[in-house]
């Protein structure tokens, strides 16, 4: 406006000027004199109106057209629908709705309705601005209050998911789940069990791989059931749960739970009772967890197949009131679903013949050898001692595939032969293998740890051996790896095997390894503190060992401090 303003100015003055030249002319004849005017006058006024016009456009373009949403992502379930708002400047503008995938998720006027699983992006576009809104649609069913939920449950089909929205559910019924179901509860999502029957539990889960997560959980102050029962299924996932005021807080009966981030509070026999009375029972929780009672065992010691995965702080703490003999505990990353747990010669026995993931629980004195089945993982709970007396051997690993053992207490309390026969490609680590044998009165008796039969490969990483005439006899390839040998006369590999040694701690021992060609160790020379080869020692390789090297042909081993 001041720029027209100014120009209507300049436009007066531009007539003015006008009317001075037309006086100045000196009497020329009036006509030609008004004719010069008008021309002049014309030209001025169509300049003004070019400017005006210009002036106008200017002022029409300078005013920007906005939208903004008022979120720009939300998540929402088949069937439920949300409406969005979108501010335009100016005021005025009309605003266009449209979906990228109105298969997932249509909109009109803002209402968003979700409709199968999936993505969308909302766009809300006004004039030449856009402002979007991503939209991930969960498969599933949303329910708000008791009635809907106890019917959605009943309703579900393997593979479903309920979401249980915001707010407080006082339930008349127990909620059993028998089928393989996902229920999710949104933030300030409460079930309170005020009015189920007394005694009666909140939920009864009999089927595998149901999962619970999101829900705050109420008792009747101790009066009702258990929280969350689980009984009889696998895979089992309890997370961000909150239980509280139940007789039990989570019962698991011949079952596996997961549980991440659950708590527990004033529950009146205990926050997690278990029983192996139904099966076996295996429980494992995170370092969110927070049980603030203690974790009875609530079946008859005859039915003690029972493991827990528990962070350490529980061991002492929360159990040391209980009955805590009774549990096998494991902190191995192994010890997942599937898992069975062996607390004798017989049940160890049958578990590794069947193969699977085996868990050694307890004191095991074997009579006779155990036969270990290709792709078994038999793996040591804390506390667990393998022994066995005589010249046969613990352990014999066999079949066509790989199997392992990781975590076990063995031990050869009397007589010769090895603890652990290799027959097939192994990997054994973290175990600890001790005898009674005493290097300051050899008597030549042969008590070994591992012995390795010749065409397989065999992996030793992380182990202990102790107070055994040989830790290991090697007759195949292999890796020999961050063990630790003290108080024998060390490990022995044939001349014509390809071993990588590496990483080792070798102590007090009389030799520490021998390659040769005759394995009875009785015919080696130990003229040597530490290693002895013979002339021709094949492909084996040594460095990284904690003492000097001895070497006959002085070129194959590397001193300890030098690498290859």
């Amino acid at each position: 406006m001041e720029k027209m303003t100014n120009f209507g100015n300049f436009f007066i003055w531009g007539l003015t000027c006008c009317d001075a030249a037309m006086y100045n002319e000196e009497r020329k004849s009036c006509r030609k004199g008004n004719m010069k005017g008008k021309k002049i006058a014309a030209a001025l006024f169509l300049l003004a109106a070019l400017f005006l016009a210009a002036a106008c456009g200017a002022e029409r373009a300078a005013v920007a057209v906005t939208v903004v949403l008022d979120r720009s992502a939300a998540s929402m379930t088949v069937g439920e629908e949300l409406v969005l708002t979108a501010a335009a400047e100016p005021a005025e503008t009309p605003v266009v709705w449209t979906s990228s995938a109105p298969q997932v998720a249509s909109v009109a006027e803002g209402r968003v309705t979700a409709l199968s699983a999936g993505t969308a992006v909302i766009e809300a576009s006004a004039g030449t601005a856009s402002a979007y809104c991503a939209v991930t649609v969960e498969d599933g069913v949303l329910v708000s209050d008791a009635a809907s939920l106890l019917s959605a449950v009943r309703a579900a089909e393997s593979g479903g998911v309920i979401r249980v929205a915001a707010g407080e559910y006082r339930l008349e019924e127990g909620i059993f789940v028998g089928v393989s179901l996902t229920i999710e509860g949104e933030e300030g999502a409460a079930l309170y069990s005020a009015g189920l029957p007394s005694g009666e539990g909140l939920f009864e889960v009999a089927a595998d791989g149901v999962r619970l997560s999101g829900l705050a959980l109420y008792g009747a102050a101790g009066e009702a059931g258990t929280g969350v029962t689980v009984r009889g299924c696998r895979e089992a996932v309890l997370q961000d749960l909150s239980v509280e005021g139940f007789s039990a807080g989570v019962r698991a009966e011949g079952a596996s739970v997961l549980m991440k981030n659950v708590s527990t509070r004033d529950n009146k026999e205990g926050g997690v009772c278990v029983s192996g009375e139904a099966g076996a029972c295996y429980l494992s929780a995170d370092e969110r967890c927070t049980f603030r009672e203690v974790l009875p065992v609530c079946s008859p010691r005859e039915a003690d197949n029972i493991a827990l995965d528990l962070p350490f702080s529980y061991h002492k703490a929360s159990v040391a009131s209980s009955r805590g003999e009774w549990f096998v505990w494991t902190q191995d990353a192994r010890m997942t679903d599937g898992t069975y747990i062996a607390d004798n010669e017989a049940a160890l026995r049958a578990a590794c013949a069947a193969g699977g993931r085996v868990c050694a629980a307890g004191e095991i004195a074997l009579t006779e050898s155990v036969f270990v089945g290709a792709g078994t993982h038999l793996f040591g709970a804390e506390g667990n001692h393998i022994s066995v007396r005589g010249a046969y051997p613990a352990l014999v690993l066999q079949g066509s595939g790989t199997s392992s053992l990781a975590g076990l207490h063995l031990e050869k309390s009397g007589g010769e032969g090895s603890l652990v026969l290799v027959e097939a490609d192994a990997v054994i680590e973290g175990c600890t293998f001790t005898g009674v044998f005493d290097v300051s009165a050899d008597d030549g008796s042969i008590s070994c740890g591992v012995e390795q039969e010749k065409g397989t490969y065999l992996q030793l990483e992380g182990n202990t051996f102790t107070k055994l005439r040989q830790a290991a006899r090697l007759h195949g390839d292999g890796v020999v790896t961050g063990n630790e040998v003290r108080a024998t006369r060390g490990i022995v590999a044939d001349q014509d095997t390809n071993i990588e040694f590496k990483d080792n701690l070798f102590a007090e021992n009389v030799i520490d390894i021998t390659i040769a060609y005759v394995l009875d160790a009785k015919q080696n020379n130990y003229s040597g503190k530490t290693v002895i080869l013979s002339a021709a020692n094949g492909n084996c390789t040594v460095y990284d060992l904690a003492d000097d090297v001895i070497c006959e042909d002085g070129a194959t081993l590397i001193p300890y401090g030098k690498r290859r």
